[in-house]
Order: C-alpha cells, then sequence, then structure tokens
C-alpha cells in the first residue's frame, strides 16, 4: 500500500513509501516515473454504493461491468448514475430505444467537438 510519494527536484526523483501487505514493514522506493492510478476496479465485481431504499425499487438495476447482452430497454425510463466515459458512452445508444433517459451526475462534465480542420 503506497502511504506517500515526494519528488526530489534536485535528484529528478520520485521517492515512494510503501507498506508492505505481508509484514506491515515500510519500505522506500525511488523512481524517475510514477504512475497514479486512483480509483475502485474489480474484475468480478464493480463499485456498487448504497443506495438507501434500494431493497424497495421494483425496477431492473444493471451495472456497466456486467452489462447483460439481451438488455432490452425499449419503451422503458432508464437513470444512467454518472457521467464519465462509460455513461457518455451508454446514454446515446440507450436514447435510441429506451422511453426515457435521465441522466444523474455530482460534478458537470463538458464535452466539446473538436474541429476537423485548425481555424487558425
Amino acid at each position: 500500500r503506497v502511504r506517500g510519494a515526494a519528488w526530489s527536484t534536485a535528484e529528478a526523483r520520485w521517492t515512494v513509501e510503501i507498506e508492505r501487505a505481508d509484514t506491515g514493514e515500510t519500505v522506500s522506493m525511488t523512481a524517475n516515473w510514477l504512475f497514479c492510478a486512483g480509483g475502485y476496479y474489480r474484475y468480478d465485481e464493480g463499485f456498487t454504493p448504497r443506495f438507501e431504499g434500494r431493497e424497495r425499487f421494483a425496477g431492473q438495476i444493471v451495472h456497466p461491468q456486467h452489462w447483460p447482452e439481451d438488455l432490452d430497454c425499449a419503451g422503458k425510463k432508464v437513470v444512467v448514475i454518472g457521467s464519465g466515459a462509460t455513461a457518455v458512452t451508454l446514454i446515446p445508444a440507450l436514447a435510441d430505444t429506451a422511453g426515457h433517459v435521465t441522466m444523474l451526475q455530482r460534478s458537470p462534465t463538458y464535452i466539446l467537438p473538436v474541429a476537423s480542420q485548425d481555424v487558425i
């Protein structure tokens, strides 16, 4: 487990403090490059937050990590929670067949078209 990372301008290197899972010992490593991959990922089980009242919801809940190939949203009301890359990909496709699509997002995401040629 990474406990901390510090950049040294003088040495042009990162020093990373790591706690070993097997012993609990803290070790220090240095590196020229540090790739930070923050976030949750488990192949077998995507992150599902606790939704109060979920047990009372009569509809279908689908996690995009386990999307059924035969999912039929034709005419249904669909809510997509989140506005990340997966949502941006799913929503236009869902809108083609679903009766209504609503997206819920915590922080706004902006998507802008890119000009096909430089305008300057």
